[in-house]
């Protein structure tokens, strides 16, 4: 639709645009490339001599060299599940007793690493600190999600997905000593690292 790609060109990062690249199958359609001329005569439109090729060769050329692409849109919200104190808009189901300080929880949070429609430059780093709950705990496990929404309040909403589980040990020692830094990348691949 001529409407949502008018939405687009007035947002962020490609407002005051010059040029429309068609590239993929619907790249080699007439009928699409008279449409938009029709509707976007600001515009400069631009396709290769193989549309379709441009998709392939693109995503050869960032799996060699994954620095051809400066910055790149989030497609989702990408974070993690945490527990925090609870509050009334988490609702009364996700409410947890936590015997160790005799409060309430609410153990599906869902902590935001990065935003949907956020730009992500190469081998951008997202850093968290973790503590463990009590002094016994051997270990720390981080479940890593996505949700389509923009902010997300909890993991269990509609959408949201598990993507991945880390485990650390802990070593021995005061709880104060346990805390962990936990180091995200988003390179080819989302990357996580532990600090002690």
């Amino acid at each position: 639709r001529a409407s949502q790609i008018r939405d687009l060109l007035k947002s962020g990062d490609v407002r005051g645009s010059k040029y429309l690249f068609l590239v993929g199958g619907f790249g080699e359609s007439g009928i699409l490339q008279t449409h938009l001329t029709t509707h976007f005569p600001e515009l400069k439109l631009v396709i290769p001599k193989r549309p379709l090729l441009a998709i392939v060769q693109g995503a050869v050329l960032f799996g060699i060299n994954p620095s051809v692409v400066v910055v790149r849109k989030s497609k989702y919200t990408y974070g993690e599940s945490i527990r925090k104190p609870w509050e009334d808009q988490d609702g009364s189901q996700r409410m947890v007793f936590d015997p160790s300080d005799e409060t309430f929880k609410c153990d599906s949070r869902f902590r935001i690493f990065i935003r949907k429609g956020e730009d992500i430059p190469l081998d951008h780093v997202v850093k968290h600190e973790s503590c463990p709950i009590i002094c016994s705990q051997q270990e720390i496990i981080h479940y890593f999600y996505t949700s389509p929404d923009e902010n997300p309040r909890h993991i269990d909403e509609d959408g949201c997905c598990q993507i991945g589980t880390l485990r650390v040990s802990l070593p021995e020692g005061k709880l104060e000593d346990k805390a962990i830094e936990t180091e995200c990348s988003w390179g080819t691949e989302i990357v996580g690292h532990y600090k002690a």
